[in-house]
Order: C-alpha cells, then structure tokens, then sequence
C-alpha cells in the first residue's frame, strides 16, 4: 500500500480505540490499518494513522474532518508520499486532466457507497428501533396474559368461580378437588 491512501486523524479523545476509528471510518472505505497514538502537540492528547485498502477512500474520509467524535471534533487530514509527487509534472496539462476527471469518478462512485452504507445503517437502526418496541409489546401481552391466568387460577381456588353450564347452591358446599359436583360427601 501506498502512503497516499492513508489519513491523520487529529483531536480524538485519551481513551480512543482504534477499533472506534475503524468504525468511523469505516464508511468511507476498506480499513486496513489503524494505529493510535499519543500525540503531546494536540490539545486532547491522541491522533491516529489509519491505513485504507484504496485511495479513493481518503477522498471520502476528508469530508468527516470537522466531525464530533466522542465529544471532541476530529481533523482528518491526509499523508502524502513525497516520492510519488516528484515523478509528476508541475505544469497542469491533458494527463493531469484525465486523473483529475479519473479521481472524480471514483470519488464519486465511492461517496455513493458510502452514502448507501449510511441508509443501510440508518434502515437498519430503524428496524432495530421498531423490532425492539415490537418485542416489549409482545412481553407485556405475555405479561397480561400471566396476570389474567393467575386471576382465574386463584378466583377458582377460592371457590368463587364454579366449573360447568349453570351454577347451583349445591355447588358452593364443596371444593373442587371433589370428583362430582353434585353430590354430597358422605359422612
């Protein structure tokens, strides 16, 4: 890999992970390489080098310098190899047209990845949002369920809810472990 397809990122907070830059940047294209360090000039103390698998990924990334990432708002900014740019020609020509028109629609092919990653994302919070509420309503049907249940269980317990049709005053002399209700005990 190339230095170019690699980012600073600056203003994290002390106790960032480079698993959590991972997960920021990971919109923005294939992650290969995360290393966070401290970094004694910065005001918040740490800045990471994360590593993308292409090039175009870096283009992406910079559109989330400025953002506020675990309270604190980050800078990306990213590295450049000085040997590859001594090989290019100063002056602005055709060549330096084509891989500007070239960048641009890789730019643009990999925002529109990124763009349908974050719909993915928020479709599927959503999902999440609406299967969640959808399982407490279905723990609280149960809940009521339990409840009416245990309502029934304990009012024929206490004799005051009699099994059959019709109800006689016979049936209020007895319990309901007797096997017939219509007859008496025998003495």
């Amino acid at each position: 890999m190339s230095k170019s397809s690699r980012v600073r990122v600056d203003g994290l907070t002390a106790n960032a992970a480079a698993r959590d830059v991972e997960d920021l940047l990971g919109y923005c294209g294939k992650v290969v390489n995360v290393v966070v360090s401290d970094d004694p000039k910065g005001v918040t103390g740490c800045s990471a080098v994360v590593e993308f698998e292409y090039e175009g990924s870096v283009e992406v990334a910079q559109l989330l310098s400025g953002t506020v990432f675990q309270g604190n708002e980050v800078r990306i900014t990213p590295l450049n190899d000085e040997a590859t740019n001594q090989g290019r020609p100063t002056s602005p020509g055709l060549d330096a047209t084509r891989t500007s028109a070239r960048k641009k629609k890789r730019f643009l092919r990999n925002a529109v990845g990124v763009a349908e990653k974050i719909q993915k994302y928020r479709v599927i919070s959503n999902c999440r949002d609406i299967l969640g509420g959808l399982c407490q309503h279905v723990r609280n049907a149960d809940h009521a369920l339990i409840m009416a249940t245990m309502q029934a269980q304990n009012c024929t317990e206490d004799n005051r809810v009699v099994g059959g049709e019709e109800a006689t005053t016979e049936q209020w002399d007895y319990t309901n472990s007797q096997s017939q209700w219509g007859k008496k005990p025998e003495s």
